[in-house]
């Protein structure tokens, strides 16, 4: 179908069939937004609780709203669905503006508000005594780690928390923001305490044993008590039990008949990463071979967070990881090492030179503890080599 250029001067002279097809190609979030672009001012929105709410709509467009807003799958949102810049300008009333649009009172179930760092949450207010089940509000995105939100969110406490308690019928999955966490406020303590006595109620059951996942009552559904135990302080507002990625539930005490590369028997680990846990079935798991730390695959293949060292099969993380100032060389063994004294980080062959040169009577005592534990090992390992060879040739004899 062709259309006059003459009489379409500006988007919103375009026909309401091809501002549908339009649509069809962009991720819900953009989706929604177009539609309600085209349909309204945002400021009409606002006011409103539900999409039947009657609004002072763009006549011309009005057919848009219908159109789109009755297409399916506004049962979940996600704003990691779009670009993150886009994502970190949208404020309360465009947040507002699309649950009004999808009717998010009625049909949300699932909500992530990955990169929206410019709302105080207001904008969520239609969520409240909905039947949303999984809300997640750490403003990052899948393999993300919450520690990498940009300094100054937004989101507060006071207008998001009386919102969640409303939901709480429904609510199955929450993801708290890191710096919330970090906080400790006593509202948000209350919250996660009444969240867990829900989940009590509930009693969810180990998806492989079909048993209570806490039956063991060794840990709480959600972690909202920092004061009993300062261990899992780290903890704090996570939730246990549940695979991030297909959202089941695992006890802890269910085991595989075989280790992971990690070593471990556990159906479901968690992440120091993306600060999530996984069932194997939906990743596996690689740990440091200094911290013993454990990073699901997906984080590993979309970060630079572990590293293979050059002199064994062994991994390092990026915060155990040593490279050798003067020839790059990594390592996660006694290949590189740092000298506690002057911090000086080099490989065997470097460190040798740097206390060669400055002669084992002048140089910093540090290195020269290091060098002297280097080749001790060393010695070690060619005294072991010798024995081993000796072993063979007596064979042989």
């Amino acid at each position: 179908m062709n259309y006059d250029d003459e009489q379409i001067q500006n988007i919103v002279d375009l026909p309401d069939s091809l501002v549908v097809n339009i649509g069809s190609f962009l991720a819900k979030p953009s989706k929604a937004l177009l539609a309600v672009s085209l349909t309204a001012d945002t400021s009409s929105w606002v006011h409103g609780e539900s999409r039947q709410t009657s609004l002072k709509l763009r006549t011309h467009s009005a057919a848009i709203l219908t159109a789109v807003s009755s297409q399916s799958g506004w049962d979940k949102l996600d704003f990691n669905d779009i670009d993150k810049d886009f994502a970190a300008r949208l404020t309360d009333d465009h947040v507002h503006a699309i649950l009004h649009f999808i009717n998010a009172k009625e049909d949300l179930r699932e909500l992530s508000m990955a990169g929206c760092v410019n709302i105080n949450g207001e904008g969520l207010r239609l969520l409240r005594d909905s039947s949303v089940k999984v809300v997640d509000l750490s403003l990052v995105g899948p393999n993300e780690s919450p520690s990498m939100v940009a300094p100054g969110p937004l989101l507060a406490e006071s207008k998001v928390l009386p919102i969640l308690v409303t939901t709480l019928d429904s609510l199955e999955i929450i993801r708290l923001p890191k710096f919330w966490r970090g906080k400790m406020l006593p509202e948000t303590s209350e919250f996660l305490r009444e969240f867990n006595d829900v989940l009590e109620r509930r009693n969810p059951k180990c998806t492989l044993c079909n048993m209570a996942c806490n039956r063991e009552r060794f840990e709480e559904w959600i972690f909202h008590q920092p004061d009993r135990d300062e261990d899992n302080a780290e903890y704090y507002g996570m939730q246990n039990f549940v695979c991030s990625g297909c959202s089941k539930t695992f006890c802890y005490s269910c085991q595989h008949d075989e280790p992971d590369s990690t070593g471990s028997r556990d159906h479901i680990m968690y992440c120091y990463f993306c600060e999530e846990e996984f069932c194997r079935d939906c990743s596996g798991m690689q740990n440091c071979l200094n911290c013993d730390a454990t990073f699901c695959n997906r984080c590993i293949e979309s970060n630079s967070i572990l590293f293979e060292c050059e002199d064994c099969d062994g991994h390092t993380c990026v915060v155990c990881r040593e490279v050798c100032k003067h020839c790059d060389a990594t390592s996660c063994c006694s290949v590189v090492a740092k000298c506690l004294e002057c911090d000086e980080v080099a490989c065997f062959y470097c460190m040798r030179l740097v206390v060669n040169r400055a002669g084992w009577m002048d140089c910093c005592h540090g290195c020269a503890r290091v060098m002297g534990m280097m080749l001790e090992e060393r010695l070690q390992q060619a005294l072991e080599d010798a024995e081993s060879l000796q072993h063979e040739l007596d064979l042989v004899v």
